[in-house]
Protein backbone atom coordinates (compact mmCIF):
# COMPACT_ATOMS: atom_id res chain seq x y z
CA UNK A 1 0.00 0.00 0.00
CA UNK A 2 1.45 3.15 -0.81
CA UNK A 3 -0.86 5.82 0.73
CA UNK A 4 -3.59 5.94 2.86
CA UNK A 5 -6.57 7.77 4.42
CA UNK A 6 -7.98 8.37 8.25
CA UNK A 7 -11.48 8.55 8.87
CA UNK A 8 -12.50 10.24 11.74
CA UNK A 9 -14.92 13.10 13.21
CA UNK A 10 -14.17 16.30 14.29
CA UNK A 11 -13.47 16.85 18.40
CA UNK A 12 -15.16 19.74 18.79
CA UNK A 13 -18.72 21.44 17.42
CA UNK A 14 -20.76 24.78 17.67
CA UNK A 15 -22.81 24.46 20.92
CA UNK A 16 -20.11 22.82 22.98
CA UNK A 17 -18.66 25.21 26.07
CA UNK A 18 -14.77 25.51 25.92
CA UNK A 19 -13.30 26.73 29.44
CA UNK A 20 -9.57 28.24 29.53
CA UNK A 21 -7.59 28.71 32.56
CA UNK A 22 -4.74 31.83 32.15
CA UNK A 23 -2.56 34.10 33.52
CA UNK A 24 -0.01 36.73 32.84
CA UNK A 25 3.00 36.66 34.66
CA UNK A 26 2.80 40.76 34.74
CA UNK A 27 1.12 43.76 34.30
CA UNK A 28 0.19 45.62 31.94
CA UNK A 29 -1.44 41.82 30.30
CA UNK A 30 -2.89 41.92 26.81
CA UNK A 31 -6.45 41.37 26.43
CA UNK A 32 -7.56 37.88 25.38
CA UNK A 33 -10.21 35.97 23.44
CA UNK A 34 -10.47 32.41 21.91
CA UNK A 35 -11.33 31.91 18.22
CA UNK A 36 -12.26 29.18 16.46
CA UNK A 37 -11.69 28.26 12.66
CA UNK A 38 -13.95 26.66 9.71
CA UNK A 39 -13.96 26.47 6.28
CA UNK A 40 -17.15 28.31 4.09
CA UNK A 41 -16.82 27.85 0.48
CA UNK A 42 -13.17 27.08 0.12
CA UNK A 43 -12.43 29.66 2.54
CA UNK A 44 -11.16 29.25 6.12
CA UNK A 45 -13.36 32.10 8.49
CA UNK A 46 -12.71 33.09 11.95
CA UNK A 47 -15.18 33.10 14.83
CA UNK A 48 -13.83 34.65 17.60
CA UNK A 49 -15.71 35.21 21.28
CA UNK A 50 -15.27 38.10 23.38
CA UNK A 51 -11.95 40.04 24.68
CA UNK A 52 -11.09 39.51 28.30
CA UNK A 53 -8.24 40.94 30.27
CA UNK A 54 -5.24 39.02 32.03
CA UNK A 55 -4.15 39.50 35.30
CA UNK A 56 -1.42 37.74 37.06
CA UNK A 57 -4.14 35.61 38.93
CA UNK A 58 -5.36 32.17 36.96
CA UNK A 59 -8.82 33.47 35.09
CA UNK A 60 -11.04 30.83 34.01
CA UNK A 61 -13.14 31.91 31.14
CA UNK A 62 -16.11 29.74 29.32
CA UNK A 63 -16.91 30.49 25.54
CA UNK A 64 -19.53 28.74 24.07
CA UNK A 65 -18.50 27.85 20.35
CA UNK A 66 -21.24 29.42 17.93
CA UNK A 67 -23.21 28.56 14.89
CA UNK A 68 -21.32 28.47 12.10
CA UNK A 69 -24.00 26.71 9.75
CA UNK A 70 -22.99 23.44 8.08
CA UNK A 71 -19.29 24.29 8.44
CA UNK A 72 -17.04 22.32 9.88
CA UNK A 73 -15.06 23.83 12.59
CA UNK A 74 -11.29 23.02 12.55
CA UNK A 75 -8.90 24.64 14.75
CA UNK A 76 -9.17 26.38 18.40
CA UNK A 77 -7.04 28.89 19.46
CA UNK A 78 -6.22 31.86 21.59
CA UNK A 79 -5.45 35.18 20.35
CA UNK A 80 -3.23 38.05 22.69
CA UNK A 81 -3.85 41.74 21.80
CA UNK A 82 -1.86 44.78 23.56
CA UNK A 83 -1.49 48.32 22.23
CA UNK A 84 1.98 48.44 23.88
CA UNK A 85 4.68 45.97 23.99
CA UNK A 86 4.32 43.10 26.42
CA UNK A 87 7.56 41.17 26.99
CA UNK A 88 5.88 38.58 29.59
CA UNK A 89 5.09 35.56 29.37
CA UNK A 90 1.12 34.40 29.15
CA UNK A 91 0.65 30.48 30.91
CA UNK A 92 -2.30 28.69 29.29
CA UNK A 93 -3.45 26.14 33.10
CA UNK A 94 -6.01 24.60 31.62
CA UNK A 95 -8.32 24.06 28.46
CA UNK A 96 -11.02 21.86 27.67
CA UNK A 97 -14.61 21.02 26.61
CA UNK A 98 -16.88 18.09 27.66
CA UNK A 99 -20.51 17.06 27.27
CA UNK A 100 -22.75 17.38 23.98
CA UNK A 101 -23.22 20.42 22.03
CA UNK A 102 -25.97 22.85 23.63
CA UNK A 103 -27.25 22.72 19.95
CA UNK A 104 -25.70 21.11 16.71
CA UNK A 105 -27.20 20.69 13.87
CA UNK A 106 -26.54 20.12 9.83
CA UNK A 107 -29.73 20.88 7.78
CA UNK A 108 -30.80 21.78 3.97
CA UNK A 109 -29.63 20.32 0.63
CA UNK A 110 -25.69 19.61 1.17
CA UNK A 111 -24.98 19.27 -2.60
CA UNK A 112 -24.38 22.61 -4.63
CA UNK A 113 -23.91 20.86 -8.12
CA UNK A 114 -24.45 17.72 -9.84
CA UNK A 115 -20.65 17.36 -9.86
CA UNK A 116 -20.32 18.45 -5.97
CA UNK A 117 -20.32 14.43 -5.34
CA UNK A 118 -18.38 15.12 -1.70
CA UNK A 119 -19.93 18.33 -0.31
CA UNK A 120 -17.63 19.68 2.86
CA UNK A 121 -20.33 18.86 5.76
CA UNK A 122 -19.96 14.89 5.07
CA UNK A 123 -16.32 14.66 6.22
CA UNK A 124 -17.34 15.36 9.23
CA UNK A 125 -19.35 11.53 9.43
CA UNK A 126 -17.78 8.05 9.65
CA UNK A 127 -19.97 5.50 7.57
CA UNK A 128 -20.01 1.97 7.34
CA UNK A 129 -22.64 2.23 5.32
CA UNK A 130 -22.32 0.62 1.73
CA UNK A 131 -23.44 4.28 1.06
CA UNK A 132 -23.68 7.34 2.61
CA UNK A 133 -23.74 10.51 -0.07
CA UNK A 134 -25.54 13.92 -0.03
CA UNK A 135 -29.10 14.03 -1.75
CA UNK A 136 -30.94 16.39 -4.46
CA UNK A 137 -34.28 16.11 -2.30
CA UNK A 138 -32.38 15.47 1.63
CA UNK A 139 -29.41 16.04 3.51
CA UNK A 140 -28.37 12.65 3.59
CA UNK A 141 -29.11 8.76 1.26
CA UNK A 142 -27.91 5.73 3.53
CA UNK A 143 -27.67 2.75 2.04
CA UNK A 144 -26.30 -1.13 3.00
CA UNK A 145 -27.27 -4.55 1.92
CA UNK A 146 -26.67 -6.12 5.11
CA UNK A 147 -26.91 -5.80 8.66
CA UNK A 148 -25.24 -2.75 10.52
CA UNK A 149 -24.94 -0.19 7.75
CA UNK A 150 -24.21 3.11 10.15
CA UNK A 151 -23.05 5.96 9.90
CA UNK A 152 -22.12 8.81 13.00
CA UNK A 153 -20.90 11.80 13.89
CA UNK A 154 -20.11 13.14 16.93
CA UNK A 155 -17.58 12.41 19.92
CA UNK A 156 -16.64 10.08 22.44
CA UNK A 157 -17.86 12.34 25.46
CA UNK A 158 -21.18 13.59 24.39
CA UNK A 159 -23.54 11.95 27.37
CA UNK A 160 -27.11 13.10 27.75
CA UNK A 161 -28.78 14.58 24.04
CA UNK A 162 -31.68 14.50 21.65
CA UNK A 163 -30.54 13.86 17.96
CA UNK A 164 -33.75 14.32 15.68
CA UNK A 165 -33.71 14.34 11.88
CA UNK A 166 -36.58 13.63 9.25
CA UNK A 167 -36.49 10.39 7.97
CA UNK A 168 -37.68 8.51 4.60
CA UNK A 169 -37.56 5.32 4.12
CA UNK A 170 -37.35 3.26 0.31
CA UNK A 171 -36.89 -0.59 0.26
CA UNK A 172 -35.50 -1.78 3.61
CA UNK A 173 -35.70 -4.30 6.94
CA UNK A 174 -35.03 -1.68 9.37
CA UNK A 175 -33.25 1.86 9.81
CA UNK A 176 -33.14 4.61 12.32
CA UNK A 177 -31.46 7.10 14.80
CA UNK A 178 -28.46 6.14 16.75
CA UNK A 179 -27.12 7.49 19.90
CA UNK A 180 -24.09 7.04 22.30
CA UNK A 181 -22.31 5.46 19.09
CA UNK A 182 -18.84 4.06 20.27
CA UNK A 183 -17.75 2.30 16.90
CA UNK A 184 -20.27 1.02 14.81
CA UNK A 185 -21.09 -2.27 17.42
CA UNK A 186 -21.94 -0.24 20.35
CA UNK A 187 -24.84 2.03 20.32
CA UNK A 188 -28.70 2.45 21.35
CA UNK A 189 -31.26 3.14 18.23
CA UNK A 190 -34.72 3.95 17.84
CA UNK A 191 -35.67 1.95 14.11
CA UNK A 192 -38.43 1.44 12.17
CA UNK A 193 -38.46 -2.72 10.64
CA UNK A 194 -41.01 -4.18 8.84
CA UNK A 195 -43.21 -1.22 7.94
CA UNK A 196 -44.83 -2.56 10.40
CA UNK A 197 -42.90 -1.97 14.00
CA UNK A 198 -41.02 0.43 15.96
CA UNK A 199 -38.29 -0.39 18.83
CA UNK A 200 -35.72 0.47 21.52
CA UNK A 201 -32.45 -1.67 20.66
CA UNK A 202 -29.04 -1.74 22.66
CA UNK A 203 -26.41 -3.01 19.98
CA UNK A 204 -23.31 -4.32 21.72
CA UNK A 205 -20.68 -5.86 19.97
CA UNK A 206 -22.77 -8.59 18.27
CA UNK A 207 -25.38 -8.71 20.64
CA UNK A 208 -28.56 -6.57 19.90
CA UNK A 209 -31.11 -6.47 22.46
CA UNK A 210 -34.90 -5.01 22.36
CA UNK A 211 -35.18 -3.06 24.91
CA UNK A 212 -38.84 -2.05 24.07
CA UNK A 213 -40.94 -2.75 21.13
CA UNK A 214 -44.66 -2.20 19.70
CA UNK A 215 -46.97 -2.63 16.43
CA UNK A 216 -46.83 0.59 14.83
CA UNK A 217 -47.53 0.81 11.21
CA UNK A 218 -45.62 3.08 8.91
CA UNK A 219 -45.12 4.18 5.15
CA UNK A 220 -42.20 4.01 2.64
CA UNK A 221 -41.89 7.03 0.88
CA UNK A 222 -43.42 9.29 3.59
CA UNK A 223 -41.62 11.98 6.23
CA UNK A 224 -41.47 10.92 9.88
CA UNK A 225 -40.27 13.43 11.86
CA UNK A 226 -37.93 11.07 14.64
CA UNK A 227 -36.20 12.15 17.98
CA UNK A 228 -34.13 9.67 19.86
CA UNK A 229 -33.43 10.56 23.39
CA UNK A 230 -30.82 9.42 26.20
CA UNK A 231 -30.67 10.88 29.33
CA UNK A 232 -29.04 8.44 32.26
CA UNK A 233 -30.04 5.38 32.06
CA UNK A 234 -33.07 6.50 30.17
CA UNK A 235 -33.89 6.03 26.53
CA UNK A 236 -36.98 7.20 24.68
CA UNK A 237 -38.24 7.72 21.20
CA UNK A 238 -40.86 10.08 19.27
CA UNK A 239 -42.36 10.50 15.90
CA UNK A 240 -44.05 13.43 14.96
CA UNK A 241 -43.75 15.60 18.33
CA UNK A 242 -45.78 12.21 19.88
CA UNK A 243 -43.58 9.82 22.42
CA UNK A 244 -43.76 5.78 21.42
CA UNK A 245 -41.15 4.36 23.06
CA UNK A 246 -39.50 4.78 26.60
CA UNK A 247 -37.13 2.41 28.32
CA UNK A 248 -34.47 2.10 30.94
CA UNK A 249 -30.87 -0.02 30.54
CA UNK A 250 -30.06 -0.50 34.03
CA UNK A 251 -26.59 -2.03 32.80
CA UNK A 252 -25.91 1.18 31.06
CA UNK A 253 -22.81 -0.26 29.36
CA UNK A 254 -22.88 3.00 26.35
CA UNK A 255 -22.86 6.06 28.62
CA UNK A 256 -21.36 8.53 25.65
CA UNK A 257 -21.16 8.41 22.15
CA UNK A 258 -21.90 10.08 18.79
CA UNK A 259 -25.21 10.16 16.68
CA UNK A 260 -26.58 9.41 13.34
CA UNK A 261 -27.90 6.82 11.34
CA UNK A 262 -28.81 3.33 11.05
CA UNK A 263 -29.79 0.89 7.91
CA UNK A 264 -30.49 -2.55 7.23
CA UNK A 265 -30.78 -3.76 3.96
CA UNK A 266 -32.45 -0.96 2.19
CA UNK A 267 -32.20 2.72 1.92
CA UNK A 268 -33.31 5.55 3.56
CA UNK A 269 -33.16 8.99 3.37
CA UNK A 270 -32.40 11.59 6.14
CA UNK A 271 -33.04 15.36 6.22
CA UNK A 272 -31.03 17.20 8.64
CA UNK A 273 -29.88 16.57 11.47
CA UNK A 274 -30.13 17.90 15.04
CA UNK A 275 -28.21 17.24 17.79
CA UNK A 276 -29.22 18.98 21.41
CA UNK A 277 -28.10 18.60 24.83
CA UNK A 278 -30.43 17.36 27.99
CA UNK A 279 -30.10 17.85 31.26
CA UNK A 280 -29.43 14.09 33.02
CA UNK A 281 -32.16 11.69 33.76
CA UNK A 282 -35.86 12.87 33.60
CA UNK A 283 -35.08 14.66 30.93
CA UNK A 284 -36.67 12.22 28.49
Amino acid sequence: MTNFSTVASPALYPGQQVTVRLRADRAPAPAARLYALHHRGGEIRRTRGEPFALTREPATVRWRIPDVGNDLVFRLGLELRSAIRFDGTVTVDHIDWTGAPEHFAQSGILLSSIWDTRPAPLDAWVASARDFEADFGSSYSVSHPGDLGVVTIGSGDWDDYRVASTLTFSLHDLGGLVARSTGHRRFYAGVFSGGSRLSLVKQHDRERRVLASRAWPYQQDTRYDVQLTCAGDEIALAVDGRPVLKATDPTLPHRHGGAGFLVERGTMLADGITVAATRGSGAV
